[in-house]
């Protein structure tokens, strides 16, 4: 581990880590929000698709299997990316 006194910010986020290591954090950050903007993108071009087949067809089991995943995914990719950026906040 560095020497705070050693460091040029020591505030900035990841200063403390060794600079490969931070380069790998910091791709890996960027691939969960390209992640993160390209689902946020798939739901906006999909609502409406998703509200006929829930309002306007019969639901069936596909349907539901369909929603539970759909739904797990609202909540755990968002949380991911928020633990992952608070690691460094």
């Amino acid at each position: 581990m560095a020497d705070a006194t050693e460091l040029l910010n020591p505030t900035t986020p990841l200063a403390f880590l060794p600079p490969a290591l931070a380069n790998q954090f910091e791709q890996m950050r960027y691939l969960f929000a390209a992640t993160l903007g390209a689902y946020v993108w798939d739901i906006g071009v999909n609502l409406g698709n998703d509200y006929a087949l829930l309002f306007k067809h019969r639901v069936g089991f596909p349907t539901v299997v369909y929603f539970l995943s759909s739904k797990s995914i609202h909540i755990g990719l968002p949380s991911h990316m928020l633990r992952l950026l608070s690691c460094t906040g």
